[in-house]
């Protein structure tokens, strides 16, 4: 690869950029769902009656999520195919395979899904369906950029959400 010229993936970028938006707009809705409709409080009795519906949204909910996860390790391919090495750091890959296996686990380990963890989710997916919406923009070209402005919002906004 080392000869070869990067590969121009524009269409690709574009359509991956927009099914990873959509796809993360659409779990932030199920997970806002799930928390409107199951949460009166911050708590959940073990007794409630829709506890097994509950479950199963979230189960639902979860692997929609997991399958993302996966799906987000094409932005490492993405970038060695277009030959932006710099962009394949440490801390992307060790966030990357990090999210896959947390989100594995927590859903192999689902007793009662945390409230926090539920609205940390939501803030996450929120912020994907930004993020992805920005990139595929920016794939569009150069024409795109003076709608662009807001990029140093964008990057302080995934800083804000690991705090």
């Amino acid at each position: 690869m080392k000869y070869r010229k990067p590969y121009s993936l524009q269409k690709v970028l574009i359509a991956y950029n927009l099914i990873q938006a959509v796809a993360n707009l659409y779990i932030t809705y199920t997970l806002i769902d799930c928390i409107m409709k199951y949460w009166d409080s911050r708590c959940i009795d073990r007794n409630n009656p829709k506890l097994p519906e509950m479950l199963e949204a979230y189960m639902r909910t979860g692997y929609l999520l997991y399958l993302i996860k996966f799906l987000d390790l094409l932005d490492t391919v993405f970038f060695v195919l277009r030959k932006k090495q710099s962009q394949v750091s440490f801390l992307h890959v060790f966030h990357h395979a990090g999210m896959c296996l947390i989100v594995y686990c927590g859903l192999n380990n689902l007793q009662l899904p945390g409230f926090y963890m539920v609205v940390g989710f939501a803030i996450n997916t929120v912020v994907h369906v930004i993020m992805y919406t920005y990139y595929g923009l920016a794939a569009m070209g150069p024409q795109m950029e003076k709608y662009l402005w807001w990029k140093k919002h964008l990057t302080r906004l995934q800083i804000v959400r690991f705090s």
